[in-house]
């Protein structure tokens, strides 16, 4: 057990750092977006001609807990067994995998997704993936889960350069959404199917599930229904349906 929470340590200490670059990132470019009340497409309100205010808030949300993880981090022995680790070349492959795998999820979300999919899927996609990978915690279980969302955002990445993506939408608006909503159902029946045997980690999936359907919902509704401020990409399949449902 004590042996569990020093390496723990050390990957907060080392997912701290480079959530503290992220997050710094996201607040500089935050900063260049336009905050204030100005008239956009008739409407003059704060916060919807305030694109700055959601990644802001974001960026500063998760730059004020990165830093808390690292003086946690810290005062627990992260930086100084990472370190010890390093000299004795005892580092565990399987961990840094793991690590890659996260802030490559990071980096799809922001750069891939947001940009290609309804944003509330994106947000239940990342959500589940990142949540069976922290809270189900299986090391036979997540690794396979990993290549597969690998491969699935390298698919829409590649299906965006080589224009075959709006091809697709301009043939059926949805296209993509519907091929990210497949795979998101087909990750959640093989995470439930995985755990049949296992009542205990099966619950988990479940709350997992549960997790990334509602997170989301109050996010995209509070942010646009409410703040009234534009999802990153609108016409999408779930967001198309809730503006017809609110404003229909």
């Amino acid at each position: 057990m004590i042996e569990d929470k020093v390496k723990l340590r050390i990957w907060d200490f080392v997912a701290s750092l480079i959530f503290i670059l992220f997050s710094g990132w996201v607040i500089v470019e935050s900063l260049q977006m336009p905050i204030g009340n100005q008239e956009i497409n008739g409407v003059q309100t704060f916060w919807y001609s305030s694109p700055a205010i959601m990644p802001l808030f974001v960026g500063i949300s998760m730059m004020l807990m990165s830093v808390g993880l690292l003086i946690y981090s810290i005062k627990k022995g992260g930086m100084t067994n990472l370190l010890a680790n390093i000299k004795k070349n005892n580092l565990n492959k399987l961990h840094v995998y793991r690590t890659f795998t996260i802030y490559y999820a990071i980096f799809a979300f922001v750069f891939i997704m947001i940009a290609n999919m309804d944003y509330y899927l994106c947000l239940g996609l990342f959500l589940f993936y990142l949540i069976t990978i922290f809270y189900v915690d299986d090391d036979k279980f997540w690794p396979g889960v990993s290549v597969s969302f690998i491969i699935f955002t390298l698919l829409f990445f590649i299906l965006k350069i080589s224009g075959i993506m709006l091809k697709l939408n301009t043939a059926f608006s949805f296209s993509t959404d519907i091929i990210a909503l497949l795979y998101l159902i087909g990750l959640n029946i093989y995470s439930i199917l995985y755990y049949k045997k296992n009542k205990a980690t099966q619950k988990k999936v479940y709350i997992s599930l549960i997790v990334s359907i509602i997170t989301p919902l109050v996010i995209c509704s509070a942010f646009t229904y409410l703040l009234m401020v534009n999802p990153p990409r609108q016409g999408g399949i779930f967001i198309n349906q809730a503006d017809y449902v609110v404003y229909e």
